[in-house]
């Protein structure tokens, strides 16, 4: 690799707002970029760096698989190797391309070319380029960036990524999603020794106290509750679906017409219609007297399943699971998103959960933190929910990766077995959180993550914001600086 001062880079999905660019130019300003490929949607938001070579590569196009100016004659073929070794990706890819298929018609065939034409363009870009790292905005979600990630995790080239807990207004820079922060559970690992006597007093800074606070003292609406969308609660198809008809006619008239027109797509919203119907036909009040796991259904697409869930991101595995390893007389109470559309659920998804004899389904409207603190356990991929039992003394059983799976009371579950031993420890054992395992775990995320608070409004916002993006800056090129310093 070349001495870090001539690097090549790939930057991803830095274009959002104007912040954006001013965080590039703070984090790589100070040095020197032979090559930087900038995947975007706006050009005219790409920083101004110190590159040789500055290429603008069309985001839009990469998530619709498209490559419109690329003479393929002039691009390296796949060859058994690389093909074998990205097995992994191609199958993920498959299932994580579902979130751009909103007609419900891309073949087969079509998914294969997308996902090839990808491997094939950037396994040439990475060689011929000498990439040396790839900086992302977010975790690999958007199908062209999955590919992306494992083929530079495959060639050994550095990633760095940003991931965001919204619950506690932190981010972390990281270099694994499956890994997360590492540096949180070494953190809180070592607090854990530092603060080995009960009596000891916890301290954390006033913003994380806040947070502390907020969890712990009152059950305020959560954050993600301001995404609820209103027509969903609409029981009549016309009266759920006016007010998005009337807002595609305004700004997508064509698309609009199409569907008017098109029996395919009339069939396939009744269907789905019916589908959120059943849902609600089949709730039904639960006992909180007696014991039982909470699993809040994900909300889908979305990459707290794909890819975060892993393995689980079709959820009915996850409750699959929990029945075998559970005794008969826990119960398992289901609840739907309440932002869920009808995408990504059918009526056979719900009858195969219903099948199983301890499984219930719960009205969407009910409280969750009702359903939360009187639960034997949480299980979960990387919901904001399991976070919140942890607050609440509730265990939770996770089936993804996310960054608080270094908490205490959290079971990682891979196995049949680990899902065994979770639940040994929880029914037989009665391990449970507590809140100085928590505030502990909290001091950590202080000590490791970084304070950057997603909502800002009124007269100061511009200038927050400048400084939310120098922040954010100057904590990648910390990053950057010890990823080739090692």
């Amino acid at each position: 690799m070349r001495h870090t001062t001539d690097m090549n880079i790939i930057v991803k999905s830095f274009d959002g707002v104007i912040d954006d660019k001013i965080t590039l130019e703070k984090a790589l300003g100070e040095r020197k970029i032979h090559t930087c490929i900038s995947i975007a949607d706006t050009k005219s938001l790409l920083p101004n760096l110190q590159a040789d070579e500055h290429i603008w590569i069309d985001a839009k196009a990469q998530r619709a698989g498209q490559y419109p100016r690329i003479d393929w004659n002039t691009i390296t073929p796949l060859d058994e190797a690389i093909i074998e070794k990205m097995r992994h990706s191609e199958a993920v890819f498959f299932t994580m391309i579902e979130r751009y298929d909103t007609q419900e018609n891309l073949l087969y065939e079509e998914r294969k070319r997308q996902y090839f034409d990808h491997l094939r363009f950037w396994n040439h870009i990475l060689a011929t380029k000498k990439i040396d790292l790839l900086l992302m905005y977010h975790i690999p979600h958007q199908c062209y960036d999955y590919v992306l990630y494992n083929l530079c995790k495959l060639k050994d080239i550095p990633i760095l990524m940003i991931e965001r807990t919204c619950s506690f207004d932190t981010f972390f820079i990281i270099d694994d999603w499956e890994e997360s922060s590492r540096e949180l559970g070494e953190r809180l690992s070592k607090l854990q020794e530092e603060y080995g006597d009960p009596k000891k007093q916890i301290p954390l800074d006033k913003k994380y106290e806040k947070h502390f606070l907020a969890q712990t003292e009152r059950d305020a609406e959560p954050w993600y509750m301001e995404q609820f969308k209103d027509q969903m609660q609409q029981k009549g198809f016309i009266s759920k679906w006016v007010y998005v008809a009337i807002k595609i006619l305004l700004k997508r008239t064509g698309m609009f017409v199409s569907c008017i027109i098109s029996p395919t797509f009339w069939r396939r919203k009744i269907n789905q219609h019916n589908t959120a119907k059943f849902y609600d036909r089949t709730a039904k009040i639960p006992d909180l007297n007696k014991p039982y796991i909470y699993v809040p259904l994900h909300l889908q697409p979305e990459a707290t399943t794909s890819p975060m869930a892993g393995a689980f991101i079709d959820q009915e595995r996850i409750i699959q699971l929990l029945a075998w390893c559970m005794p008969p007389d826990i119960s398992i109470y289901v609840k739907e998103h309440p932002c869920q559309g009808e995408r990504m659920r059918s009526k056979e998804f719900y009858q195969s959960l219903l099948s199983i004899p301890t499984v219930t389904f719960v009205p969407k409207k009910l409280d969750t933190f009702t359903l939360t603190k009187n639960a034997v356990a949480i299980a979960t991929a990387t919901g904001t929910a399991g976070l919140e039992g942890l607050f609440r003394g509730v265990p939770v059983l996770m089936f993804g990766h996310r960054f608080y799976q270094y908490a205490p009371g959290v079971h990682m579950i891979r196995t049949v077995r680990d899902c065994e031993q979770a639940m040994e420890k929880i029914l037989k054992k009665k391990e449970r959180p507590s809140l100085r395992d928590m505030r502990l775990f909290l001091r950590a995320v202080q000590e490791t993550g970084t304070y950057y608070e997603d909502v800002i409004s009124g007269p100061n916002e511009k200038a927050i914001r400048k400084d939310r993006a120098e922040i954010l800056g100057d904590k990648i090129a910390q990053a950057i600086q010890r990823k080739f310093s090692q």
